[in-house]
């Protein structure tokens, strides 16, 4: 299971910047299944916004602090993410995420291409996006080359914020 801790600020000039801690808790209930690390590190994001799109870059990096599984765990990864908003709720968006495991000296570099709309489903906003990634270079023999993804998000309010800010 995943997790983050992080502050955010916003500033009038379209820059968002956060930075906090990051990590991942071993909860399969078979030890089989879990990567049986603990794992923590840090984590910034450095974003501009305007109407007329984004970019931005997340890079985080984990190392294994305990466990009892022995294989080292250290994994940088930087998520670099573009969006152009285009008319009538239609966004042409990149977000590759380009990963480092140090301890095997590999790199994974997709890239990637998707195009999201939004529109009413009833009285629900949704969001549908259809995306392609080509993988330059994998991580081991394994992976795969090429990726193609279709999603339906419905937007629904965000009840925490809502508690947050009351």
């Amino acid at each position: 299971m995943g997790f983050d801790i992080a502050r955010g600020q916003t500033t009038p000039s379209g820059w968002i910047f956060v930075g906090g801690v990051q990590g991942t808790v071993p909860i399969a209930s078979e030890s089989e299944l879990s990567c049986g690390q603990l794992r923590l590190g840090p984590e910034f994001a450095a974003v501009y916004m305007n109407k007329k799109g984004f970019l931005g870059a997340f890079p985080q990096h984990q190392w294994d602090v305990g466990g009892w599984k022995d294989k080292t765990y250290a994994v940088t990864n930087i998520e670099i993410f573009a969006g152009l908003y285009l008319k009538q709720g239609w966004t042409l968006v990149s977000n590759p995420v380009l990963s480092y495991d140090w301890q095997e000296a590999q790199w994974t570099v997709p890239l990637n291409l998707t195009v999201k709309k939004v529109l009413r489903m009833g009285s629900l906003p949704v969001q549908l996006s259809a995306g392609l990634d080509y993988y330059v270079e994998s991580d081991d023999d394994f992976c795969q080359d090429w990726a193609v993804t279709f999603s339906i998000t419905p937007i629904v309010p965000n009840f925490i914020y809502s508690w947050l800010t009351k």
